[in-house]
């Protein structure tokens, strides 16, 4: 899995857009993104009630709302167990999620596959 905390790149990755920052259409979130083969899915971590009424978007496109704040036990049990491994670019985690992170065996560094992934062109573009 891998943790996407540059909002940004959630909200390309999610397709939503939000107004929690003036003259940006970005919303306050984190997102784990699943990308084992046949589990693909992302929990997204954001105020359910700023998502409740695009929920069916979200469920048909594998994507799970959960409360912004459990973001930090989630990673803590996620990176405790030893059969789990959560990418994280360290560029872009903030102190505090990496602080719970850094010294778990099953993390690795990874780079922000999304940033690949917006850089690359299709045939109209």
């Amino acid at each position: 899995m891998l943790l996407i905390t540059t909002l940004d790149d959630i909200a390309w990755l999610t397709n939503c857009r939000g107004t929690d920052i003036d003259y940006n259409p970005v919303f306050f979130s984190y997102a784990l993104f699943y990308v084992q083969e046949g589990q693909e899915r992302l929990d997204l971590f954001t105020n359910p009630q700023k998502v409740a009424d695009i929920q069916d978007y979200l469920s048909t496109h594998k994507i799970n709302v959960l409360p912004y704040e459990d973001i930090n036990q989630v990673l803590e049990k996620l990176a405790s167990e030893n059969d789990k491994k959560v990418g994280v670019h360290t560029n872009t985690c903030n102190a505090a999620l990496w602080n719970i992170l850094k010294d778990k065996a099953g993390v690795e560094l990874k780079d922000n596959i999304v940033q690949f992934t917006k850089a690359e062109k299709n045939e109209t573009e």
